[in-house]
């Protein structure tokens, strides 16, 4: 995957963990206690495989990248 690709791949993972997480309060609000923890683990797990399956291996491949994302967040409290 070349370097453009990857950036864009990144912003599109943590895209999608964010929304996720928003969504958990949401959930909790709205669900029966059962419900919510079952979909609370399930966003854990859908979160955790991006990092592992997705963020980890872009990394591996463009270690600059992983530079960049810790530098924005360690500014700007978050990826911009």
């Amino acid at each position: 995957m070349d370097k453009e690709l990857a950036e864009y791949a990144v912003k599109v993972a943590f895209k999608s963990e964010s929304d996720l997480n928003d969504l958990i309060p949401l959930l909790k609000e709205h669900c029966s206690e059962n419900e919510y923890k079952k979909l609370a683990i399930a966003i854990a797990t859908v979160a955790s495989t991006i990092n592992t399956e997705i963020l980890n291996h872009i990394y591996d491949a463009h270690p600059e990248i992983r530079d960049d994302v810790d530098r924005k967040i360690n500014e700007y409290g978050r990826l911009i």
